[in-house]
């Protein structure tokens, strides 16, 4: 004898809540001409699987239409200690090095951030990093962005430093300059050895407003 749609979907729901495997209480399962629709949510791909061969052991299945949202279980409401941790980390790799001082508070899962940044599209950045994290309920950005230094003032600025750094002193002078494009800093001449090429470096990296340095700098023969 055939059995209904009706006594399938009975036999199918009876066979779920006998499975100790699987928790039926967010399952439904009906059936049209033998094929067997499964409808709600578990908490696993693994118990997805589990409901469907549960319900292919019913005789009169033909096919099973799995429609089944895989929710996992809500962990317990995060602590502002730990939502302001996990924005610290999300900023420090998304936002790494030197171009940014951003300082997070949380209260009630409202996060405020503060400090600058070198670029305006940090702001949005960290703003947009944050918002995404769990426990987060919203975004109070009170970051600004450094004032920009105007180019010849960083060009002076630079070459001063160089002039003084190497231009006194017993020996060969070293002949060095730099030139200066929206914060990158071209550096090129003559340098006596290899630490004064690192001091060099160090003191173009050191100067405000520069954020990228190439060197085209060049030693003696010979030079140590």
């Amino acid at each position: 004898m055939t059995k209904s749609d009706s006594r399938i979907s009975q036999d199918a729901m009876n066979e779920l809540r006998s499975d100790r495997t699987v928790n039926p209480a967010s399952v439904i399962v009906s059936c049209v001409d033998g094929v067997a629709s499964l409808n709600g949510w578990v908490e696993t791909p693994a118990e997805k699987w589990l409901v469907e061969r549960a319900v292919r052991r019913i005789a009169g299945v033909k096919s099973i239409k799995c429609q089944l949202d895989v929710r996992p279980p809500q962990r317990e409401t995060s602590t502002d200690d730990e939502i302001g941790r996990e924005c610290e980390k999300a900023l420090d790799v998304s936002m790494p090095g030197p171009n940014h001082d951003i300082r997070v508070m949380v209260s009630n899962g409202w996060v405020t951030l503060s400090g600058k940044v070198a670029w305006g599209y940090e702001r949005w950045a960290a703003e947009a990093v944050v918002s995404s994290l769990r426990g987060v309920t919203g975004v109070n950005s009170q970051v600004t962005v450094r004032p920009i230094v105007a180019q010849r003032e960083v060009e002076n600025n630079l070459n001063s430093i160089l002039s003084e750094l190497f231009g006194k002193g017993g020996g060969i002078p070293s002949s060095l300059y730099a030139e200066v494009l929206r914060g990158k800093v071209t550096l090129s001449g003559t340098v006596q050895s290899h630490s004064d090429r690192r001091a060099a470096r160090n003191a173009v990296l050191s100067t405000p407003g520069v954020n990228k340095l190439i060197d085209h700098t060049v030693l003696p023969e010979g030079a140590q």
